[in-house]
């Protein structure tokens, strides 16, 4: 069983017992990066548990209603899973009643998933802490802050999918 942290927990804790003033900018950086990449997926399990799904099925619902609608190709690339393993997931969520498929009427071909309004509402309530414990949070910075801020981790993301990229393709570097 891993090891399960607290919000109690301290920074120092959390830094195999180095204080933060121990620690020169980068590594404070690099270790709480980790630490809300941690908290991150903490919190969206437990948000998946009182939902009764799993955590993929959960990033894949967060997919849909942050394009707004989807292909399932788009979700499976976002969250790289194959066109079966995706085509589960939106059955699932389906079945739930949280997604609808929905025709295109240029292209009936064409499908794409779409949230369904009512059934979000209730799973958007579960993250509102959340989200006003973290603008409560950037109330304390200036906007050219929090943009620099979003510039770095933007960044960061991209330098992290890059890597995951090359590790898939067998890539050691």
């Amino acid at each position: 069983q891993p090891l399960r942290r607290s919000a109690s927990d301290s920074f120092a804790d959390r830094t195999n017992g180095r204080e933060m003033t121990d620690l020169n900018g980068a590594e404070r950086l690099m270790s709480a990066l980790r630490l809300v990449s941690t908290a991150e997926q903490r919190h969206a399990k437990a948000i998946a548990r009182r939902l009764s799904m799993n955590a993929r099925d959960l990033d894949a619902l967060g997919s849909i209603v942050d394009r707004g609608s989807a292909t399932t190709g788009d979700v499976g690339r976002q969250l790289d899973l194959t066109s079966g393993a995706v085509t589960g997931v939106i059955d699932r969520l389906m079945k739930r009643g949280f997604v609808e498929r929905v025709s295109d009427p240029r292209d009936r071909r064409k499908v794409t998933v779409r949230a369904v309004a009512a059934m979000i509402a209730p799973v958007s309530e579960l993250f509102r802490p959340i989200e006003s414990g973290m603008a409560k949070l950037l109330a304390r910075y200036s906007e050219q802050r929090i943009v620099s801020i979003a510039q770095f981790l933007e960044q960061a993301a991209e330098l992290v999918l890059a890597r995951a990229e090359n590790l898939e393709r067998g890539k050691a570097r």
